[in-house]
This record gives C-alpha cells, structure tokens and sequence, in this order.
C-alpha cells in the first residue's frame, strides 16, 4: 500500500510540471514546505490526513489542532480538483471535495466566498498561534469578515467540530481514488 502511495504521489508530482492552459489560477491555495514530510506531496499528504481525521471523529474530538489541520487539507484539496493534477479523478470526487469545503466553512464560520488562498493562510497562522498557545493572537485572526462567528464560538466549534458527513465521504472517496491510480 506504501508503494502505491508513493507511486500516486510521483504521477502527481509529474502531472503537476505541466502548466495549466490559461496560467495559475487566482485560487489557488498551496500548501507550505513541511506541513507534512517534506517528502509527501501536498496533494497525498492532504487526502491522507483529511481522510484519516473525518474517518476518525474521535482525533478531533478536543484538538483544534488537528480539526485545523483536516480543515486547512480539504481547504487546499477543495481548490486543486481543477487543476491538471485531477483530471483522472472522478468527476463525483472533484464535486464532493468543494461540497465538503463549503459544509466546513459553514460549520467553522467561514465566509462562503472567501478565496480559498486566504482561507488557508489565515487557518495556517491560526494554527500557528494555537500551538504556540498565542490565544490573543489566535482570537484576532478568526475575526469579520473572514470568519461570521465571534472567537470564542469559533474556538469552540475547532475544539468539538460536530460531524461533517461530506467531509469524511469526500476525503475517503479521494483516498480510494489515490489507491486506485496507483
């Protein structure tokens, strides 16, 4: 399984040198160098993580940092189905992935249309400052008009995030998907 994880990751890494038609895209959000092993494709390591976290509500029960986590891959993975990477994933997975965005978003307190290379950013600092318990600065990132809810509501939701069905069908149809590539 190993093996094939690392195959997907290589045809992943190979389709991503090809250029999009028409340039980048303006939502784009991108990963940074060691969110996850600086080894794993940012597109692998979020389908792995995501998936593993909804598929196993319990390791978010009480940690903001891993809800933030889960939350900040399907983010990314949401705005990656239309790059040239994806065009041999399913056209259900490509649509369940922004459908499993949208339903954080509005479970976390996201603004709806808020790009989604600002969303992950501010979910990273926010990340950030949770781990290195900068709570005055965390509470200032999750505010309007970036995030609907006040702070400590939001804080609440990371630290018990209720279940998000399309968040766990959507990032273990990706999982499948990157097994079955590879």
């Amino acid at each position: 399984m190993r093996c094939r994880l690392i195959a997907f990751a290589a045809a992943l890494v190979l389709a991503g040198c090809t250029a999009p038609p028409h340039g980048p895209s303006q939502s784009v959000a991108e990963i940074p160098q060691g969110f996850f092993n600086n080894l794993i494709d940012p597109d692998l390591g979020c389908v792995n993580e995501s998936s593993y976290s909804f598929g196993s509500p319990n390791i978010l029960h009480g940690n903001p940092a891993a809800t933030l986590r889960a939350t900040i891959c399907v983010e990314y993975l949401a705005a990656q189905t239309n790059s040239p990477r994806w065009t041999s994933v399913p056209p259900l997975t490509q649509m369940q992935l922004p459908e499993a965005r949208d339903a954080l978003r509005r479970v976390v307190g996201i603004a709806p249309n808020a790009p989604p290379p600002l969303v992950v950013n501010t979910l990273l600092r926010l990340l950030h400052d949770l781990q290195v318990g900068n709570m005055m600065d965390a509470r200032a990132v999750i505010a309007p008009p970036l995030f609907t809810m006040p702070p400590d509501q939001t804080l609440a939701v990371l630290t018990n995030l209720p279940p998000v069905p399309i968040a766990h069908v959507a990032t273990q149809q990706a999982e499948l998907e990157a097994m079955r590539l590879h």
